[in-house]
């Protein structure tokens, strides 16, 4: 038995969250001059230092093939960081994905 299928999943899981809510979702956000939560934390904590928990986490369909159909990335991102050296826990929801409101994800 191989791994390599779930990994896949995990991984594309994990690059579809990336995107948040999407290119015009992300756009709109700069456009009014804020950052996505992805660029905040960055912002505030300490140079590589966020690992995020969760990461991949949402709502997925898949076809009767078990190809994926479609990925909604859970709103809330949450991690571990340091800021000025001191280690924290960093999260917020992710204005990109239906305004911060809680989706599928959030709701389990």
């Amino acid at each position: 038995m191989s791994w390599d299928d779930d990994i896949k999943k995990i991984h594309r899981h994990r690059h579809e969250a990336k995107k948040q809510g999407g290119e015009e979702a992300v756009a709109k956000q700069h456009a009014k001059g804020r950052l996505t939560l992805r660029e905040r934390i960055a912002y505030i904590t300490d140079p590589g230092t966020f690992h995020e928990m969760g990461e991949g986490a949402g709502a997925s369909e898949y076809d009767a093939q078990g190809h994926l159909v479609s990925f909604s990335p859970a709103n809330f991102i949450l991690g571990l960081a340091t800021i000025k050296n001191r280690r924290v826990v960093i999260g917020g929801e992710d204005f990109t994905l239906k305004g911060g409101s809680p989706n599928q994800s959030g709701l389990r």
